[in-house]
């Protein structure tokens, strides 16, 4: 499978997306014809859209989100469920249930607010290539997942952790949010589902994947944003997402501990081994040139000296500038280092000193 990943966040691995999520049984139990069904499908959807004339986001959201929703099984829902209680503020464009029992508890309940606690997750649709992370021009609302981070916060705290899914979609790219995650704003998971449909023009150039990648991109699209995948399995009681993370956490320690494992005892001791193995020729080197190191230990003695010395004479002549005016600093220098003191100075001075 090559071509680049066709999808952004951080909610799922990479690699368990690519390789391990084909461990799975929910994987396994769905064949490529039912795949290649369900792209057939998307395309004959898509192509309903008049994409070349900006729909709107009435237009995205009737023509386009809720027939893909339909395709993935979600077939009861609520829309336009006000979450504040008195003034619509917060109204989420969706409220999906995962069978039609939860829909009617939830249409049992007056207060719309109260209606999230019986759904399975939160849709909020926007207009056909609107970005997600962006705030629209002119200013007047703010960045589409700034709005689901705050209808997932408001629904977290109304319906006490019971519904903590939102998807977010402009037609092309489907993010999925999870209110439990450690970085609500940063492990989502979106994928280019217009890429991965091969729609003209959103699956081109150096990076356009080839078709066992598009199948394998749908797939992993199908499993995510599929009703199937919030229900608990009859074995383990547990969500294809609940399985899903944990697989992924799982394949990143693992990964981790190979690491470790090949640092630790490959690539240290080589890297150590290959450092004493360079030292040594320096070490030889070092133990042939010690007659010239104390050769140069001498020199920077005798430098030093020569410094005294000068000072020395400086002292003398600030003492006796008649006699030294005409003897050469190097000459009244060289007496002094031989001690002739007394043919520097003349005997009254050096009987003087």
């Amino acid at each position: 499978m090559t071509g680049g990943p066709p999808f952004q966040g951080s909610l799922f691995a990479e690699d368990f997306l690519r390789d391990s999520i084909g461990t799975l049984d929910d994987w396994q139990a769905i064949p490529d014809s039912v795949i290649d069904e369900l792209g057939t499908d998307l395309r004959k959807i898509f192509d309903n859209l008049p994409t070349n004339h900006s729909p709107n986001e009435s237009q995205t959201e009737d023509d386009l989100i809720w027939p893909v929703l339909d395709q993935l099984g979600w077939t009861q829902n609520l829309k336009q469920q006000n979450l504040s209680f008195r003034r619509r503020e917060d109204v989420p464009d969706g409220l999906l249930f995962t069978d039609a029992a939860a829909k009617q508890r939830a249409n049992q309940v007056a207060e719309e607010w109260a209606r999230y606690e019986h759904g399975e997750m939160v849709v909020e649709s926007k207009r056909w290539l609107l970005p997600l992370d962006r705030q629209s021009r002119g200013g007047e609302m703010s960045p589409p997942s700034t709005q689901m981070l705050r209808y997932l916060r408001r629904i977290d705290d109304l319906t006490t952790g019971k519904l903590r899914w939102g998807i977010l979609t402009n037609g092309a790219h489907w993010r999925l949010y999870y209110a439990g995650a450690r970085s609500v704003s940063e492990q989502f998971f979106e994928i280019d589902l217009a890429a991965v449909l091969d729609l003209p023009g959103h699956n081109d150039g150096l990076f356009a994947l080839p078709t066992d990648a598009r199948r394998h991109w749908l797939k992993v699209f199908a499993l995510v944003f599929r009703r199937e995948a919030f229900v608990s399995g009859p074995t383990d009681g547990q969500t294809f997402h609940q399985r899903a993370i944990a697989e992924a956490r799982f394949y990143q320690e693992r990964v981790a501990a190979n690491l470790s494992d090949l640092v630790f005892r490959q690539v240290f001791p080589d890297l150590a081994r290959a450092l004493a193995a360079a030292q040594a020729p320096r070490q030889r080197r070092r133990a042939g040139g010690g007659c010239r190191a104390r050769g140069a230990f001498r020199g920077a003695a005798a430098k030093r000296a020569g410094a005294h010395r000068k000072r020395a004479f400086s002292e003398l002549a600030g003492r006796v500038p008649g006699r030294l005016a005409g003897l050469g600093e190097n000459r009244a220098a060289r007496r002094l280092r031989c001690g002739d003191r007394q043919s520097a100075l003349g005997p009254d001075e050096a009987s003087a000193g």
